[in-house]
């Protein structure tokens, strides 16, 4: 798709979004996480994977998965793998952050995965409203086959202190602006 189809399609350009995989070791499910990410209906995409101290083993086979998708014939799609030493799923992240070029950002996990459509539905959210700095949601626990099981990860917020600090995040769940995370640091 070109650029002057996006903007037919959607009315503007839309911003990149990046999202941004820590991992290290966990080939299987990194697959996984890796293929739901690809899978977004929102474009333009890159995806950021940080591999954060895997085994030289293990460290070839996440490379050789990313090599494998990297290739993939969609020109708003770029996927890209940063060694990292050992910070940390957090240190991981902030350095998939400093590497990003998206203004939307989405971490995920790499034993979490999207629905096709988290991204664009929320990106949607945020752009109907410049105030807000992120958009969330609950998660859905899923089993070995990936089915959805009924137990749901978070709640709905009630607007009280008590509904605050009962919050369950998950990292897989917001989209921020990239702005948000500038103005108030990693």
């Amino acid at each position: 798709m070109n650029p002057s189809i996006i903007t037919l399609i959607y009315g503007m350009t839309k911003q990149k979004a990046s999202i941004i995989i820590p991992v290290k070791n966990r080939t299987e499910l990194f697959e996984k996480a890796l293929n739901s990410a690809i899978n977004q209906t929102y474009r333009p995409l890159e995806i950021i994977v940080v591999d954060d101290g895997s085994g030289n083993e293990e460290f070839e086979i996440i490379s050789g998965i990313v090599a494998e998708k990297a290739y993939q014939k969609d020109e708003h799609l770029s996927i890209s793998i940063f060694k990292n030493s050992r910070k940390g799923a957090a240190g991981a992240r902030n350095e998939g952050f400093l590497q990003s070029h998206g203004t939307l950002i989405q971490f995920l996990d790499s034993d979490d995965i999207l629905l096709p459509t988290k991204i664009e539905e929320q990106a949607e959210v945020l752009a109907s409203n410049d105030k807000l700095d992120l958009v969330y949601s609950i998660a859905t626990f899923i089993d070995n086959d990936e089915k959805p099981l009924t137990n749901k990860w978070g709640q709905s917020l009630t607007n009280t202190s008590k509904g605050f600090f009962n919050f369950s995040y998950q990292t897989m769940c917001p989209l921020y602006k990239r702005s948000a995370i500038e103005k108030y640091g990693l």
